[in-house]
């Protein structure tokens, strides 16, 4: 598993077959002015574009928002719902997943 960034956000990249699990805790507080210099896994450098790319982690929605736009280049992106225990696909560059679809999760 690899790690990325002290603060104000902490980000692992966990790879299972197609799928990469980038879950992410926060170190504090986070506030608006912090997504000016968050050091993000990029899906391209760390070569995890062409994978099933499910977000995690506990975090206001405007990180969300900003997190799933910048990961919007992957092939499938899916966000966990710790309810059902799956990634729920939100958005897709290939006709074999559609919004909605249910990833399941590698153990």
């Amino acid at each position: 598993m690899e790690v990325k960034g002290e603060n104000p956000i902490r980000f692992s990249i966990r790879r299972e077959g197609n799928v990469a699990i980038i879950e992410f805790q926060l170190t504090r507080n986070l506030t608006p002015e912090d997504l000016k210099s968050m050091d993000i896994p990029d899906p391209v450098s760390d070569k995890f574009s062409h994978m099933i790319v499910v977000l995690s982690g506990k975090g206001p929605v405007w990180l969300y928002s900003y997190l799933t736009h910048l990961y919007h280049v992957v092939k499938v992106l899916a966000i966990f719902d710790p309810r059902i225990g799956k990634g729920i696909v939100t958005a897709s560059h290939t006709p074999e997943y559609a919004p909605g679809d249910l990833i399941e999760l590698p153990e």
